[in-house]
């Protein structure tokens, strides 16, 4: 199965999305957030995010490569064609310099490391001059990596969970600070938030950046 299809599984059949904004995401948009913004919501699954930037910028663009995410978020918010089916690699050249903030509720890292790699450069183009990103990654202290599979070549990146949080996700990445920070050497960092939770023998970590394009 390919992951956008192992995605749509996700969206359509399990409904596995989430109907509420992420509490750290909200407060990070509300500290860095401009009146005058173009706001992006990478990766949009069930629309939350998608829903909540509506009511704090005038003007909101949602993707996912998910045409069931975009569907789901159509339904919560009058978006239209500004929500599209799109891989981050993707975006349009006409969207470069155009963002002057974008959100990524843990998408870009459900992907190999090599694509992320590809794929923040590419994202970067798309933010305007001091523009903003507000992305959540995993860390390599999440307990539930032991459940799956390494991919070969591909240093912090697994696949094939049999159990734990990442289940049904197809592919994770988890990343250690030091590669992090490695990742967006090439953007203001502003921040780094790191997030612990622990439910019984289990313990997820993830990390809140948030850069500006110089």
């Amino acid at each position: 199965m390919s992951i956008s299809l192992s995605w749509q599984s996700n969206y359509k059949t399990l409904n596995r999305f989430n109907r509420y904004p992420y509490s750290d995401i909200v407060s990070k948009v509300l500290k860095y957030k401009k009146k005058n913004h173009i706001a992006l919501d990478l990766g949009c699954g069930g629309g939350n995010h998608s829903e909540f930037l509506s009511k704090e910028f005038k003007i909101v663009y949602a993707i996912d490569e998910s045409d069931e995410a975009i569907r789901l978020t159509k339904k919560r918010i009058k978006i239209k064609k500004n929500a599209f089916v799109c891989k981050f690699k993707e975006i349009p050249k006409k969207f470069d310099n155009y963002f002057g903030m974008m959100i990524d509720r843990a998408s870009i890292t459900h992907n190999k490391i090599s694509e992320i790699e590809k794929t923040i450069p590419i994202i970067k183009k798309k933010l305007k001059k001091n523009g903003i990103l507000i992305s959540t990654f995993w860390s390599h202290n999440c307990t539930d990596v032991k459940f799956g599979k390494k991919i070969k070549d591909e240093k912090f990146s697994f696949e094939k969970f049999k159990k734990g949080n990442f289940m049904h996700s197809p592919i994770t990445t988890f990343l250690t600070k030091k590669k992090l920070i490695n990742l967006f050497k090439n953007f203001k960092i502003c921040e780094i938030q790191v997030n612990n939770y622990a439910i019984k023998s289990t313990r997820t970590e993830e990390f809140i950046i948030v850069v500006k394009k110089n």
